[in-house]
């Protein structure tokens, strides 16, 4: 019987004590586990990662690389000189063309994107002021 027959259910691994996983990962030679939590439409929601190995830092390292792209990702999606892919707008004549179509929001995003051009945050800073007078006077 295979030691980790306690593990097949969500249940199985919550009650189980993490020094006795090590345990059983010693008793088989194992260096990693991983369990995956998938919903009904089989969509992974959660997993659970156990390393004790010679490479444990290396898969740390590789996952902490992953977790920088995912920010990165999600810093594109907020970026408002990116479209939809984060594929966006770096030079300044694009992103000060581009600054006349902001709504506020996308001003005071735009404000915080990292290695923004002076003359795009003033530009920002301008159209931000002007929406405001707008808001203010209707």
């Amino acid at each position: 019987m295979n030691v980790f027959t306690k593990y097949l259910t969500l249940d199985g691994v919550a009650t189980t004590p993490v020094g006795d996983i090590l345990k059983d990962m010693d008793e088989i030679g194992a260096g990693q586990i991983a369990l995956t939590v998938r919903d009904r439409d089989e969509r992974t929601v959660g997993g659970l990662v156990v390393l004790r190995s010679p490479d444990a830092d290396r898969y740390m390292r590789a996952i902490e690389a992953v977790e920088k792209e995912i920010e990165a990702e999600e810093d594109a999606v907020s970026n408002p000189f990116a479209n939809a892919d984060g594929v966006g707008t770096v030079d300044v004549a694009g992103r000060l063309m581009m600054v006349e179509y902001f709504d506020l929001d996308q001003c005071r995003a735009g404000l915080t994107v990292p290695n923004l051009q002076k003359t795009v945050e003033k530009k920002l800073s301008s159209r931000m002021r002007k929406l405001e007078k707008e808001a203010r006077h209707g």
